[in-house]
């Protein structure tokens, strides 16, 4: 394969015609061919010689013949046989190149991915474009990780790059711009239009980075409980505060009056008529904090 064929589009279609392949929506297989975003992943993520990236859904292998190029190691996981077999046949013989078979989010294949990275035993980077209909999901797994990362770098729809970044007050805030606070500081790279992919999708995308903190700037006992009562709250963005939490902790079957609810927010010096969209993540972490005080069976659900 020469002279980045793998983002020529008029290659691409002729190269899956000859061999018989289609991409499959149900996937998001979404190609790159646009080598400016290619570059802001590779500059995004400073790709160096000797760095280990893990690359999730590289597809046709656009981006992994770059990282390769770029004299990365590269762990490729791709879901789809049909691609697997072509990376294996493009990449095989190239130094550097692993390939995992199956989906990154179940465990089996995870634990290969950590195997692996084990046996390199560095400290590894993430370069991806991500299928979108699994973003949050893969982002959570990569968090939560046993794994430390130096960087995420990824390319995602723009509009769920801009709820992660979000800070409070604003429109985009939400769960996962708290859930990604927890652990990274994170960053728009650059926007891209539908047209830098094959096929085309019907949204622009954004490259954003997550820089996992070197030391927790977060902490509570349970993140899990954490996780799960910020979601719960914006679950209903225009109710009041109080009211999104006394619904967030019957749905867990906590035993907590609407006047226990006042009295914690009280307790916090935080307002229970303001909507959740407006706490910070310490605010969030100090009325979590006291509910598992209230609630400690609560640390046995999570």
């Amino acid at each position: 394969m020469s002279a980045h064929l793998l983002t020529d589009k008029s290659f691409i279609i002729n190269y899956l015609k000859k061999n018989n392949l289609y991409t499959k929506k149900s996937y998001g297989q979404n190609f790159v061919i646009d080598e400016n975003l290619i570059s802001t992943l590779l500059g995004s993520a400073n790709v160096n010689s000797g760095d280990v990236v893990l690359e999730i859904g590289p597809g046709i292998g656009s981006l992994t013949e770059r990282l390769l190029e770029a004299g990365a190691e590269v762990i490729c996981v791709e879901l789809d046989p049909r691609f697997a077999s072509l990376l294996k046949h493009h990449f095989q013989d190239k130094p550097g190149f692993h390939l995992i078979e199956g989906d990154f989010l179940k465990r089996d294949v995870y634990g290969r991915v950590s195997d692996l990275i084990s046996q390199i035993n560095k400290v590894p980077k993430v370069v991806s474009n991500l299928p979108y209909y699994i973003t949050s999901p893969i982002i959570v797994k990569l968090l939560q990780s046993d794994k430390k990362f130096d960087r995420i770098t990824l390319t995602i729809q723009k509009e769920v790059a801009q709820r992660i970044v979000a800070p409070e007050g604003i429109k985009q805030y939400s769960a996962i711009s708290v859930f990604v606070k927890y652990y990274a500081d994170a960053f728009i790279e650059d926007i891209f239009a539908p047209s830098s992919f094959f096929p085309s999708p019907q949204v622009f995308s954004a490259v954003i980075s997550l820089v996992p903190y070197e030391k927790k700037v977060y902490e509570i006992e349970k993140p899990e409980f954490f996780h799960h009562f910020v979601k719960l709250c914006f679950t209903e963005r225009r109710k009041m505060l109080k009211n999104s939490i006394y619904r967030a902790m019957k749905s867990m079957q906590a035993d907590l009056s609407a006047e226990d609810v006042d009295n914690i927010l009280d307790e916090l010096e935080i307002p229970g008529d303001v909507r959740p969209e407006t706490l910070d993540i310490d605010q969030f972490l100090r009325i979590s904090g006291r509910l598992l005080t209230v609630f400690p069976e609560l640390k046995e659900k999570f």
